[in-house]
């Protein structure tokens, strides 16, 4: 109904606000705090990582950031076990990743 179009009309527009999302899962994302690293990291992965290379993420909450933080330019170049929240996924997932695209580098981000 009305109540859950706006539930996820509020999660849409949270995804996309970095400080709302620091406010509403109680993380902090100011300088020098954890939730700021975890950006800082994400945007150095990036900058070294071409367009087309994958990263691949267990269930942490680095991952979490990287659903929001992360740049992915093509389809499949962030992959996240959205839905099924397993643990374990990045490492076997960078495996296949790492056959299935032979000469580019896959990164994985592996526990939490």
């Amino acid at each position: 109904g009305d109540e859950a179009h706006a539930a996820a009309a509020h999660a849409r527009a949270l995804a996309d606000d970095r400080a709302g999302l620091s406010h509403a899962m109680s993380w902090d994302f100011s300088a020098g705090s954890g939730g700021h690293e975890m950006c800082r990291l994400l945007q150095m992965l990036r900058e070294v990582m071409p367009p087309e290379a994958p990263l691949l993420a267990d269930v942490c909450r680095i991952a979490y950031t990287a659903i929001s933080a992360y740049p992915a330019y093509q389809p499949r170049s962030f992959l996240y076990p959205v839905g099924t929240t397993c643990l374990g996924y990045a490492l076997p997932a960078a495996i296949g990743a790492a056959i299935a695209k032979q000469g580019v580098p896959v990164a994985a981000i592996v526990g939490g």
